[in-house]
């Protein structure tokens, strides 16, 4: 569990997005962009370590390190990813 405890002490907001590109109309104004999830935030970092508790056969620890993302969304999300 010293690994829940280390992505637990990840600084900023427990899940971003990183923007690759956006586009423009000939006015300037916005008509779309491409975000991707970044694979270093906290939540992402706890989902990676979820699956490799899956892995090892240890589907209850890979649940308890779900449980402690703080998104519902994003815990309900890699919750379901566990499966």
């Amino acid at each position: 569990m010293q690994k829940i405890a280390l992505a637990q002490t990840i600084p900023g907001p427990e899940s971003k997005t990183i923007l690759l590109k956006k586009d423009y109309d000939s006015q300037r104004n916005l008509i779309s962009k491409l975000e991707v999830d970044d694979p270093y935030d906290r939540a992402s970092l706890l989902q990676e370590i979820a699956i490799g508790y899956v892995q090892a056969g240890q589907y209850n620890q890979a649940l308890q390190v779900a449980q402690a993302i703080q998104d519902a969304a994003t815990r309900q999300q890699v919750r379901q990813g566990l499966c």
